[in-house]
């Protein structure tokens, strides 16, 4: 069983890298996720992106590790990083209805949800 966090990109990262310690994985282990998510959530603040979504990790993967297509990673080094990626990303969240103010949230910023109803 998976588990999927939608939230916004600072408490999915939260999540899972405690998932990972309740898991039992090894502290480096945990150390070299938390290292690759917190370039993503750098990348994500600088680009005013508030959640995990494909065309982000795409773009970040592309900028950071010089990786063509996420979702079909070739070499060793590729599937490393993707793997670690798409942790985050969970294809059945519908994004469309988050709004936020355009602060960046890598200050504890926390921006609202608004649904459409």
């Amino acid at each position: 069983m998976y588990t999927t966090f939608s939230a916004y990109l600072p408490e999915q990262v939260e999540a899972a890298r405690k998932l990972m310690e309740e898991k039992g994985y090894a502290k480096k282990t945990v150390e070299n996720y938390s290292g690759v998510w917190h370039h993503l959530l750098k990348y994500a603040d600088s680009k005013g992106i508030p959640v995990c979504t494909s065309e982000l990790i795409t773009q970040f993967a592309q900028y950071q590790y010089g990786i063509e297509d996420i979702f079909h990673p070739t070499a060793v080094r590729e599937k490393y990083y993707a793997r670690i990626l798409l942790c985050l990303y969970d294809p059945e969240f519908d994004y469309s209805n988050i709004t936020t103010a355009g602060a960046p949230f890598l200050d504890a910023y926390v921006p609202e949800v608004t649904f459409d109803v």
